[in-house]
């Protein structure tokens, strides 16, 4: 073959491979192209999807400080209403403090109206006891108005017979007194019943005459001489009991107050003293004698506890330790007073 055709023949074959190779080449930049668009497209996805998060990121850190905000306003507004609620547990407490101070004037006014009746009560039963002894005109009972303390019924109604003679008795009834001029008054300690006619009342005490059956003088003296035992038991009795509480109020170990005291009068003693209408016991020296310091007992059991509830240990210790010699001296006179009103039972019969 010639040079010059072998020539052509070579450039014609390169040029065929140059042109496939530019087909392929620009098939190649094609999907480049494509590939680029698409990516760019994924792109844009992508952009856009963090936009939206940034956007989401945004309202979540809006709302954590909205919620931050709005805790830190709850947080005050409940240490508001913690200050309210402290104001209010204080004024409570010190209404609770007034209410208490309250009560207890109340309670005092309350129990000083109750001492003020029983001093009614019983200035009505000394004016009575007064007259009644101030001559024998006076006394319905001609016979000895022996002192007791015994327990029995008027009428079935529990009664306290508190002086008794052959021809009578005096009782207060602890309930609703009979009604009528009879009644039956019963000492089951003695198994005796008798009828009898109420001649005197005065709301529940009664002065009884017995009608037709009359004690026997030593039986009634018996029946005495046993009451007047018993009361200087119980007496003795309630003198130390009394002491003690006062001596525990003014030591701290109880809580009590001066309206919860008894009186000279209206303690077990004061009412039996109150109601003696015999002559010869009223003329013991023992007996007249234990009015004042029976009165200092009580008197001074109530200034003790007064000092206490206005801060003045010092002279609530004083007041108690006078309230207890006075106690020990009442003591000493029941003990005496009932050898000396055996003496006068005995004396009777000579």
């Amino acid at each position: 073959m010639p040079e010059a055709l072998l020539v052509a023949t070579e450039v014609k074959n390169l040029a065929g491979q140059s042109a496939k190779a530019a087909d392929e080449m620009a098939a190649k930049v094609g999907a480049i192209q494509a590939v680029a668009e698409q990516t760019i497209i994924s792109m844009d996805g992508v952009a856009t999807t963090i936009t939206t998060m940034q956007e989401i990121n945004s309202s979540i850190a809006a709302a954590v400080e909205e919620q931050s905000s709005a805790s830190r306003e709850i947080a005050r507004n409940i240490g508001e209403v913690a200050g309210i609620f402290r104001g209010i547990a204080s004024r409570m407490t010190e209404v609770g403090g007034e209410t208490q101070r309250a009560t207890t004037v109340a309670y005092t006014v309350g129990e000083s109206a109750n001492r003020m009746q029983e001093a009614l009560d019983t200035l009505a039963s000394l004016l009575a006891r007064a007259i009644r002894t101030s001559s024998d005109l006076a006394n319905r009972r001609h016979t000895r108005r022996r002192p007791v303390l015994l327990d029995g019924s008027v009428d079935q109604t529990p009664a306290l017979v508190r002086d008794i003679s052959e021809c009578g008795c005096y009782a207060e009834t602890k309930g609703a007194a009979p009604t009528g001029g009879q009644g039956t008054v019963s000492l089951p300690g003695y198994k005796l019943s008798l009828r009898g006619s109420v001649v005197a009342r005065h709301d529940n005490r009664l002065h009884i005459r017995f009608d037709e059956r009359k004690i026997g003088r030593e039986e009634v003296d018996r029946m005495s001489r046993d009451g007047v035992c018993e009361l200087v038991r119980l007496a003795k009795q309630d003198h130390l009991a009394f002491v003690d509480k006062i001596m525990e109020a003014v030591g701290g170990q109880r809580t009590l107050l001066p309206a919860d005291l008894s009186t000279h009068h209206s303690c077990r003693l004061g009412r039996w003293y109150d109601s003696v209408n015999d002559p010869r016991t009223m003329r013991l020296s023992t007996y007249k004698g234990m009015a004042t310091p029976h009165r200092t007992v009580h008197e001074s059991g109530r200034e003790a506890l007064l000092a206490l509830h206005a801060g003045n240990r010092t002279e609530a210790e004083r007041h108690a330790a006078e309230m207890k010699r006075a106690s020990a001296e009442v003591i000493r006179l029941l003990d005496e007073m009932e050898r000396d009103f055996a003496r006068t039972l005995a004396e009777a019969t000579e």
